[in-house]
């Protein structure tokens, strides 16, 4: 979600993004799908089976799962600020549903992926990490929540926590691959520890590389070392 914050102009661009459609949590029945205009890989009318690929570890409770997009339809058809809705079937016959925000941009090829976090009980995260290469998971989607335009605000400020840096990441990724877009952003971004940092490699590279982009990383606990701020974000 987006904040305003004394340090910067903040745009709002729905503080729903980030608290509806990252990690496990839900979106009721609030969910408003993009119109289907091209053949992409995604549908907002029926769920569609994607194939596991791989996955890997990136913290001590969250996992990266890449997802095989057909040949025929290359393309997500996810425009930016947007995310999917997962669903696998129980035992007794009911689903699960569940939104996720993929951190693969639309002209990605081939490929998109989740990060997902395991949180105990959590049967949508429990069935995720279950799922082997080859596996399939059913997605329906996308869901637009705030469909962003080139340039549209000067300046935007960003808070996160968590696997709720997916859709911020989603954003930021957008507005930096465009040399066009001048919009500045900056991302707080609190965890448990430096440990739990998700993506924050490809994070300081972005940071590294685009001098309109600046991150600001906050723990709540943190070794004598650690040089960034210490305690929670509220």
């Amino acid at each position: 979600f987006f904040r305003s914050h004394t340090m910067f102009r903040t745009a709002r661009l729905g503080i729903g993004l980030a608290l509806g459609c990252a990690g496990s949590s839900y979106c009721g029945q609030r969910f408003m799908f993009a119109k289907e205009q091209s053949p992409d890989a995604f549908s907002s009318k029926e769920f569609k089976s994607f194939k596991l690929l791989e996955s890997h570890s990136i913290s001590s409770d969250t996992s990266l799962f890449r997802f095989e997009l057909p040949a025929e339809t290359p393309q997500m058809g996810l425009p930016t600020a947007s995310c999917i809705v997962t669903r696998f079937k129980q035992d007794d016959g009911s689903y699960v549903i569940r939104p996720y925000t993929p951190t693969t941009l639309n002209d990605t090829k081939g490929h998109f992926d989740l990060v997902v976090k395991k949180y105990p009980g959590a049967k949508m995260g429990t069935h995720i990490f279950n799922l082997k290469p080859g596996d399939t998971l059913d997605v329906k989607g996308p869901i637009v929540k705030k469909r962003y335009e080139t340039n549209q605000y000067r300046h935007i400020g960003m808070v996160a926590g968590g696997t709720g840096i997916t859709p911020m990441y989603q954003i930021i990724q957008e507005i930096l691959k465009n040399p066009d877009d001048k919009t500045k952003i900056d991302l707080i971004f609190g965890n448990k520890s430096e440990a739990d940092i998700l993506l924050k490699k490809e994070l300081d590279a972005l940071a590294k590389k685009h001098s309109n982009f600046n991150v600001h990383y906050a723990c709540d606990s943190a070794g004598w070392l650690w040089p960034c701020e210490t305690g929670g974000v509220s």
